[in-house]
């Protein structure tokens, strides 16, 4: 949109208000770490931060908050420490000229959302930014939120502030992903965004999940409980149309199989994630959407 607040831009932008001493942290291809761990002296690659900062997939909503007559960008990261907590910040950027009209991202507020929050969706409603995600409720474990929360955030004073009268929180529901048709990542592991879509996609409508297959339609009603994440599914119904390749029809099968044996869903940075077990190991399901914004 505005090429100094574009993503690869904004992945390798300076963030502030993060972490004790809120020390300005610059992110290198969507992250920034200290205190490197590598579990093998023979690979000094293979390893992993104890703390960093990560830029939350692809996820970027754009718009006027600033009341300057220009576009703002919004984008959330997440900050993780040795600990159990992933804290997740909203920070917003400017774009900000030098003396040659050379634009860069310019990170001018940084606010916490929350620790261990799923981001369903981000998005710019002038003068808000609105951040919808799956929170943990008065009664819920940090680890398994069940509360479905939209924050209005805006920027005043030079900071952002959340303006809790539009605050809305209920118990979260499938309905979450209703409305929408989501497409299955090419690959499932995270971050996917940089991966092409498949043929594969799905709805949830009257209680069942439906969609394509890539050759044939497909449907399953779906049993969940309020507040909960949980979901089991009912035998898989689809017609019976043959593929037009044997890559297709290996396709389907394996989005079948491993739909039939969902048991979960989330979410991260915007992308619905199905969970199920194969062989004892925990996989995922990642799925975009391409519906337009509010």
């Amino acid at each position: 949109m505005i090429s100094a607040l574009d993503l690869a831009n904004l992945q390798q932008a300076e963030i502030i208000g993060v972490g004790e001493g809120n020390e300005p942290k610059r992110l290198w291809r969507g992250i920034w770490g200290e205190d490197w761990q590598s579990p093998s002296a023979s690979n000094a690659d293979d390893g992993y931060y104890k703390v960093s900062l990560t830029f939350a997939g692809n996820l970027a909503a754009y718009g006027s908050v600033m009341n300057n007559q220009k576009v703002q960008a919004a984008v959330i990261t997440d900050f993780q420490t040795s600990g159990s907590g992933r804290f997740s910040y909203l920070s917003l950027f400017d774009e900000h000229f030098d003396a040659e009209g050379y634009g860069e991202a310019n990170n001018v507020a940084t606010a916490l959302i929350g620790d261990r929050v799923q981001v369903v969706d981000l998005y710019v409603e002038p003068p808000f930014i609105v951040v919808k995600s799956i929170q943990a409720g008065e009664q819920d474990p940090m680890c398994c939120g069940g509360d479905f929360v939209t924050q209005f955030w805006r920027y005043q004073n030079g900071k952002l502030e959340q303006d809790t009268s539009k605050l809305q929180r209920s118990r979260i529901s499938l309905d979450v992903i209703a409305g929408k048709t989501w497409h299955l990542m090419q690959k499932g592991s995270l971050p996917a965004s940089k991966t092409p879509l498949s043929a594969s996609t799905l709805k949830f409508e009257e209680g069942q999940f439906v969609g394509s297959t890539g050759c044939n339609n497909y449907s399953s009603k779906v049993q969940s409980s309020e507040g909960k994440t949980e979901i089991k599914l009912a035998t898989i119904g689809t017609t019976r149309k043959a593929c037009r390749s044997d890559a297709a029809q290996q396709q389907e099968k394996r989005f079948l199989k491993a739909l039939s044996k969902v048991d979960r869903y989330g979410f991260y940075a915007g992308q619905l994630q199905l969970f199920f077990d194969d062989a004892g190991s925990s996989k995922v399901l990642v799925f975009e959407t391409t519906k337009e914004k509010p």
